[in-house]
């Protein structure tokens, strides 16, 4: 996606075969079921402290790996909205390895505290 996007609206990507995303840093908000339904998506790559709003990347089945570059955690818009419901079992979230107790603590983040992973993004 090219760098200068604010919002990426509700269902702007539903299963568009995308195998991986990258969220540039002018995003500031990911509204719900931006990318629902991708069952190709394996990768997506976040690099702004953006709004993640309920279902974003829900039944992306293949999604597995999920870089998150930013110290602070992207923020739910809303409490117990869940960002990555019936994703792949084998998911991992590699987040600055600095920050991987800000992130297992974080809400909503810390339901995926087992999925965690400190990464070198240098």
């Amino acid at each position: 996606l090219p760098e200068g996007i604010k919002i990426i609206g509700h269902g702007a990507f539903t299963r568009c075969g995308f195998t991986t995303v990258t969220i540039p840093n002018s995003v500031t908000r990911i509204e719900s079921a931006a990318f629902v339904n991708n069952k190709n998506l394996t990768d997506v790559h976040i690099s702004s402290t953006c709004g993640i709003e309920g279902n974003a990347f829900g039944y992306c089945k293949s999604l597995v790996n999920v870089y998150c570059s930013t110290t602070q955690p992207p923020y739910p818009y809303r409490q117990g909205e869940n960002f990555f419901s019936e994703v792949s079992a084998d998911l991992k979230i590699y987040v600055p390895t600095e920050s991987v107790d800000t992130y297992k603590t974080a809400n909503v983040w810390k339901d995926y505290a087992d999925k965690i992973v400190g990464y070198d993004f240098n």
